[in-house]
């Protein structure tokens, strides 16, 4: 064959292969178009946002008025709401495709049925928007782990898991936080799932990942870890122990009987998520005195302080250290970092802390944690 004709052959080809992929992409376009179409009829009927929308709304001196290209936010932005409500501030959003055509709106209607929908707002205390061009509200961004943060931006927190705001649970924290009968020394429960080995973790954060941890753990202290327990038992004090790891699959700790538990432990074992090292457990055993064992001390705006209000280490080897410690840690000790826990709580990480911080005069930009949409931003 020659060179001319291959040439042309190979070009040919190329076309066809751009063709099918332009195709493609045009499909994949079309299929999401109609798949936000589906949503925002099924949150307009099925989840009756069309009985709370209006073309102007007038609220109270405390009300938020946020204006939003899509429901970006997921769960950090329904408990974003979840913390204003609770403090007196009244929500109304400005209907939008992206937000009411969002699959995760089905939930923020379904645990935020207050929030009102509305094209203009009057009488709203304070504006916030993700739109760039916006110059007379706060700005929302979702570029979380940014290293170049805007002036006048304020930080999110890591929070509980939502339904512990939507049903409440949040308010019993402070009655367990100066628990000082802990039965369990070293506690963790969630998902010990494979799929938590996530290379992702290793890759943009340098830290180890969730089943690294554990496993570290569990090969260098097999003697002193209980893999299963009754949580009654854990409740009532009867249950003694040095490491107690929980899987969520054999031992699940209903969320109403979360907190109660951790109150029941003075360490907690902090291992990262799937796509970002903050995970709800932290914040959890925080709001109630524990103290945590983990890798991203860093993460917390201001830093967590090892010896402090944390014990940190840095790999593998420093984790057994450091568990050993908190085994051996005397009971002064420990009474001291978790008065410094609960002071690190109640000033950055609960929820009047978060919202005093977003309508303060000087806060521009809000970064809100969006998962693996600020972890692609990386």
């Amino acid at each position: 064959m020659s060179p001319r004709l291959k040439s042309s052959k190979q070009n040919s080809s190329e076309t066809f292969g751009n063709l099918v992929h332009a195709n493609t992409s045009v499909l994949i376009r079309i299929k999401s178009y109609l798949n936000r179409i589906r949503w925002l009829l099924h949150n307009l009927i099925f989840g009756r946002a069309i009985y709370k929308l209006s073309m102007k709304c007038h609220v109270q001196a405390k009300g938020v008025f946020f204006l939003l290209r899509s429901n970006t936010g997921h769960r950090y932005f329904i408990n974003l709401c979840h913390f204003l409500l609770d403090q007196g501030y009244m929500i109304v959003i400005r209907p939008s495709f992206g937000f009411l055509g969002h699959w995760q709106t089905k939930e923020f209607l379904r645990q935020l049925p207050n929030v009102k929908f509305a094209f203009s707002c009057e009488g709203y205390s304070l504006k916030i928007s993700d739109h760039g061009f916006i110059t007379d509200g706060k700005k929302l961004n979702f570029d979380y782990f940014t290293s170049s943060p805007a002036n006048g931006s304020y930080f999110v927190p890591m929070c509980m898991v939502d339904t512990m705001y939507y049903y409440g649970f949040h308010r019993e924290a402070e009655g367990y936080s100066a628990n000082e009968s802990r039965n369990i020394r070293v506690f963790y429960a969630g998902n010990c799932a494979p799929s938590y080995r996530n290379s992702v973790i290793r890759e943009k954060f340098g830290l180890l990942d969730r089943v690294s941890m554990l496993h570290a753990v569990r090969i260098s202290f097999t003697n002193d870890i209980r893999a299963a327990a009754n949580i009654t038992g854990i409740l009532s004090g009867d249950i003694q122990s040095g490491i107690t790891i929980l899987e969520r699959g054999v031992n699940y700790v209903k969320p109403r009987n979360l907190l109660k538990v951790l109150s029941r432990c003075s360490f907690i074992l902090v291992p990262p998520g799937v796509v970002m090292p903050q995970t709800h457990f932290i914040v959890e055993g925080m709001s109630v005195g524990c103290i945590p064992i983990l890798q991203y001390r860093k993460m917390f705006s201001p830093s967590l302080e090892h010896n402090l209000n944390c014990l940190y280490f840095r790999d593998e080897a420093d984790l057994t250290d450091v568990v050993r410690n908190a085994l051996a840690m005397s009971q002064s000790d420990i009474a001291r970092l978790r008065a410094n826990v609960n002071a690190y709580f109640r000033s950055h990480l609960s929820v009047e802390s978060v919202v005093k911080n977003i309508v303060h005069t000087e806060t521009m930009c809000i970064y809100l944690n969006a998962e693996s949409v600020s972890v692609d931003l990386l």
